[in-house]
């Protein structure tokens, strides 16, 4: 069976950085776990800069931070941001 392809917007991964019991949590462990999650070198810069705000300090060390982005990123499929990515309802049309 092919996996799906996710891209997932940076404010859900900001967010399941920040909080291991939320939905937006859940929602990426399922998508890392069970399909694939595409990211583009567009989108790691921006989690990067925001992740680095300081008001995210309070709640989340600079190793974990950096330990959760490459591991996500080691779980994901990093892709040009040029590529054009279809859904199965286009390519099914």
């Amino acid at each position: 069976m092919n996996k799906l392809k996710f891209v997932i917007d940076t404010n859900i991964i900001i967010s399941a950085f920040l909080f291991k019991n939320s939905k937006p949590r859940q929602a990426l462990e399922l998508a890392k776990n069970h399909h694939l999650i595409l990211l583009s070198s567009n989108i790691i810069q921006e989690i990067k800069t925001v992740i680095k705000r300081p008001k995210f300090d309070r709640y989340i060390s600079l190793i974990t931070k950096e330990e959760f982005l490459d591991t996500l990123i080691e779980s994901s499929l990093t892709i040009n941001s040029d590529e054009v990515i279809t859904d199965r309802i286009n390519s099914l049309k």
